[in-house]
């Protein structure tokens, strides 16, 4: 689930922040958004396992460069 994204327009950046059932569910995601054409680079920037949660989800943020379409 994305539960924020945060574009800084200037730099042509974005910041996504997700959680993931495990690990590799994150990492799948990512491998996703490297097929993508507007996203360039998308790297997995941190995560951690959220204890705090009975289902234990992977919380993890991803960066990324955009293009514009036009």
């Amino acid at each position: 689930a994305v539960l924020s994204i945060e574009p800084d327009h200037a730099k042509h950046r974005v910041r996504v922040t997700a959680e993931a059932r495990t690990l590799e569910l994150a990492l799948a995601y990512v491998q996703r958004l490297r097929k993508t054409q507007v996203l360039h680079y998308p790297m997995l920037d941190s995560h951690e396992l959220r204890a705090d949660d009975k289902d234990h989800p992977v919380r993890f943020q991803i960066s990324a460069d955009w293009s514009d379409a036009s």
